[in-house]
This record gives structure tokens, C-alpha cells and sequence, in this order.
């Protein structure tokens, strides 16, 4: 039955972007839909581009081990930065992006600040770590189908891989968001079963609260300790007195790559006009806040409704089988088909707008440089965008343990990097060319640096410095600026 309706999942989201990407004729259909979406679609295809399976996944495993403090504050930011996002960010790129014809976030950069070195850099560093966050996505997926369809490893990539590929260079951005909707659908609607059938085993929030007192946690005492703040974390991280930096820095980092990752900020290139903008900042957060609540939530209560040891072990060594486990638990196998086909749309939601986004940037900030006309190419952005994907995929199959800090490490490159450059783009009258790409190749830096030097030490996760240096290094320019006049 899984297999059944996995296959008629990808058949249906095949046909659905095949339709919408007929009319990808010139480089804004397939990249931007031809810049003509609405509110409803932009703000599902915001939300699924940004919710990935490892939001799933990782979000409720996290908080089964860290407890609510996990959850209260990953929930809380999620919607802090999506509201932040839709007011401060979209409006203004979304009025430069008309105006200008740009594409990209890096495109964007390049012509605000005259500077066709930081467009190239800001690519470059958008493209390299980003690839490396493709791979975590691939095998968070894929470890996933692998325990529940009990099949190969390399069988389960193959799953994941194939359709979103398929649909992200047939369809295009014009194609994505058709299927988004119904990826979207699911995605929260499992969500909210998940939630609800947790609240109606336990008789109700109050109840489930009372059982966790009772649970006892594997070294932590007994599960009141959940609902404290500093609660449970790593061992390492509970020796050296870092939960708090711990949590709040991670959960930050998490959280603010809606703010400035481009593959986040390009969506907004898409609306139609200023008023859907205006719309879409009230659906989107309210989209990613129920998801958020849904998911992140269930993840503690893991140890009031899995009752079998084993499980339970299982969970504490790999907690991404605790959303899998919570629903067998309470559903049965029956609800299993269900949470595999959201799992599924999660992975692929994500997988395929970065694709398609990635091989914009390659097109119109890379190789444009060299040869323009490539950049006006549909056929070199559908190739393009199945390369994006094939490269983190082979990685994938067997992932060296480097690419574990790597991974750890891209969403705050990324977005410390694009930060300072991108509001001060936005914001400020004056500004430096220099200075832009000076911040973004110091915040990437420092990132990296933090990452293999400090972290392990400070367990502050490595986006506060990197977007510290980051700024400093891009106002100390500015002033520079306004001094010589």
C-alpha cells in the first residue's frame, strides 16, 4: 500500500507540473512564473520551500531529546523572522526586482551596488553551501523511507530524488508552485493529525503535560525536566553550562535563513503585484505557525505515547524516527502511507525550488559573465537544475564525516552572509561596493572558522558571529563612506 500511494503521489505531482510548465516559453516563466503568482500560491510555496523534511523530522526528534525549550523557541522564531521577512524584506526587493528585471538575490546585489564582482562572490558562496545543505535534506529523506519501506538506502534516495528533479526541470518555478499547493496541503494537514491525535490520546494539553511528570527520561530524571529552561541537552553541551547559547543560538539559526537566503527572498521576484505581497504577509506566517506549532510540539510528547523500550531507544539514537514513531504509536500502520507521502512532499518541496533557484544563479550570476546568451536559455536552466541535484544526490549515497560540520555550517554562511549587503542595499542611501563584498566573503569566513575552531568550546552556533563580523565589516565601509563624502 505505501508503495501504491507514493507512486500515485508522483504521478499526480508529474502531471502537475507538466501542465504548468507548458508555458515556460522564456527564462521569468521558468524561473519566476513570470513573475505573475498570487498570494495563496506564493505564500504555500514559500512555506514548503522553506519547511523540508528535516523540519519535519528534525524539528519533533530535537524536541523529544531538548524538550519544549526546543520547541517554544524554534516555534517562536519561525514566525518572529517569516513576519519580519514579509514586512521588511519583501516589499522593497520585490519593487527593485520589478524595476530592474533582476532575477536572482545575487543579481540583485550586482546592480544595486554597480558591482559585478559581489554578484559573482555572493553566487558562488550561495551556490557552494547550499549544495552541501541539499545533502542533508537527500539523506534525512532517505534514512527515513529506508526504515519505513525497509529498502535500500540508495533505493530510497532514488525515490526522493527522481520525481523532484523530474518536475523541478519540466515544470520550473511555474510548474513547483502548482504542485507546492498540494505538497503544502498535506504537509500542514498531517501535521495537524499528528498534534491532534497526540491531544486526543492523552485527554487533552493539560493531560499530556500531567503524563510527562510521570515519564521517567533516559538520565535526565523524570520528564518535568522537559518543561524546564535550561532542560535536557548533549552531554558535552550540559558539561560546559551552554544550554541557553546552545538553544537559542541553534534555534536562531534555524530559523532566520527566511530572512536573507536567497532561495528564500527570490519567491517574493514572483508576486504579482504589491498587493499580493500585502496578502501574503498575513497567510504565510500563519501557514508556518501552525506547521511550526504542529510538528515541533509533538516532539516531546514522544515520551508519553511511545510506550515500547526498544522504540524508545531507537528514538534516542536517531530522533528522526520520533514523528514516525509517535504516529505508528497512536495510528497504527494504516496512518503510515499518509506520513510518507508528507515526508515525501516536505523533501521534495525544498529540494526542487533550490534546484531550479540554484540554476538561476549559476545562469545569470556565473556564466552570464562569459557568455550572456546561456543565461536566456530555458534548456540550459532545465539542465542546469538537474545537475544542481544530481551532485548532492551522488554525495549522498555516502557522505564523508566533513560534510556533517559543512552542512551544519550553510544555512549560516548563507545567511549571515546576504544579510548586511541586503538590508543595507534596501535601506541605505549610501553605500559601498567594496564594502558589500567585503562582508560577504568576512561573514562566510568567520562562519566556517567558528565552525571548526570555536564551536565545540562555545557550542554558540556559528551564524551570531558570522553576522556580527559580518555587519561590522560592512558599516566600518560605510563610514568610511560618508567621511570621504
Amino acid at each position: 500500500m505505501p508503495i501504491a500511494v507514493i507512486f500515485a503521489y508522483v504521478t499526480l505531482i508529474l502531471v502537475i507540473a507538466a501542465i504548468g510548465g507548458r508555458k515556460n516559453k522564456a527564462v521569468v516563466d521558468f524561473l519566476l512564473s513570470n513573475r505573475s503568482l498570487g498570494p495563496v500560491l506564493l505564500a504555500f510555496s514559500y512555506t514548503t520551500t522553506y519547511f523540508s523534511s528535516a523540519a519535519f523530522l528534525g524539528g519533533g526528534g530535537m524536541g523529544f531529546l531538548l524538550g519544549f525549550q526546543w520547541s517554544a523557541f524554534l516555534f517562536f522564531f519561525h514566525v518572529l523572522f517569516a513576519v519580519l521577512a514579509w514586512a521588511i524584506i519583501a516589499p522593497k526587493i520585490k519593487q527593485f526586482a520589478d524595476l530592474s528585471g533582476s532575477m536572482t538575490v545575487s543579481e540583485f546585489l550586482g546592480r544595486r551596488y554597480s558591482s559585478r564582482a559581489l554578484q559573482l562572490v555572493s553566487a558562488l558562496v550561495f551556490i557552494f553551501f547550499m549544495e552541501f545543505y541539499l545533502i542533508s535534506i537527500f539523506k534525512g529523506a532517505g534514512n527515513i523511507l529506508q526504515v519505513l519501506l525497509e529498502i535500500p538506502y540508495s533505493q530510497a534516495l532514488l525515490i526522493v530524488a527522481v520525481p523532484a528533479l523530474l518536475y523541478a526541470s519540466i515544470g520550473g518555478f511555474r510548474g513547483n508552485v502548482a504542485v507546492s499547493l498540494l505538497q503544502g496541503v498535506l504537509m500542514i494537514s498531517s501535521a495537524l493529525v499528528l498534534i491532534g491525535g497526540i491531544l486526543l490520546r492523552t485527554g487533552g494539553w493539560d493531560a499530556a503535560l500531567s503524563l510527562l511528570n510521570e515519564v521517567r527520561l533516559s538520565g535526565w530524571g523524570n520528564g518535568i525536566s522537559l518543561l524546564s529552561f535550561p532542560g535536557p541537552a548533549p552531554s558535552a553541551v550540559s558539561a560546559a553550562g551552554a544550554t541557553i547559547p546552545y538553544i537559542l543560538s541553534l534555534t536562531f539559526a534555524i530559523s532566520f535563513a527566511q530572512m536573507t537566503s536567497p532561495h528564500m527572498v527570490v519567491q517574493f521576484y514572483s508576486a504579482r503585484d504589491a498587493s499580493v505581497i500585502r496578502l501574503g504577509r498575513a497567510i504565510a506566517p500563519i501557514l508556518i505557525a501552525v506547521f511550526a506549532f504542529a510538528v515541533f510540539f509533538s516532539g516531546p510528547f514522544g515520551w508519553a505515547v511511545i510506550s515500547d523500550p526498544a522504540v524508545l531507544r531507537q528514538c534516542l539514537s536517531n530522533p528522526d524516527l520520533v514523528v514516525p514513531s509517535i504516529a505508528v504509536s497512536i495510528f497504527g500502520t494504516g496512518f503510515g502511507s499518509f506520513l510518507l507521502v508528507s515526508i515525501l512532499a516536505a523533501a521534495m518541496s525544498t529540494l526542487a525550488p533550490i534546484c531550479i533557484m540554484l540554476s538561476g544563479s549559476l545562469l545569470r550570476d556565473v556564466v552570464s559573465a562569459a557568455s550572456p546568451k546561456a543565461s536566456e536559455r530555458v534548456l540550459a536552466l532545465r539542465l542546469a537544475t538537474i545537475l544542481f541535484g544530481v551532485v548532492p544526490l551522488l554525495l549522498a549515497l555516502n557522505p564523508p564525516d566533513v560534510i556533517v560540520g559543512i552542512v551544519g555550517v550553510a544555512f549560516s554562511a548563507i545567511s549571515s552572509a546576504f544579510f548586511a549587503p541586503l538590508i543595507g542595499g534596501l535601506y541605505l542611501k549610501r553605500i559601498s561596493r567594496l564594502g558589500a563584498t567585503a562582508s560577504v566573503i568576512s561573514a562566510a569566513l568567520t562562519c566556517v572558522i567558528w565552525q571548526l575552531c570555536f564551536y565545540s568550546n562555545s557550542f554558540v552556533y556559528p551564524i551570531i558571529p558570522g553576522i556580527l563580523i559580518g555587519t561590522l565589516v560592512y558599516l566600518a565601509f560605510i563610514v568610511k563612506v560618508i567621511r570621504n563624502g
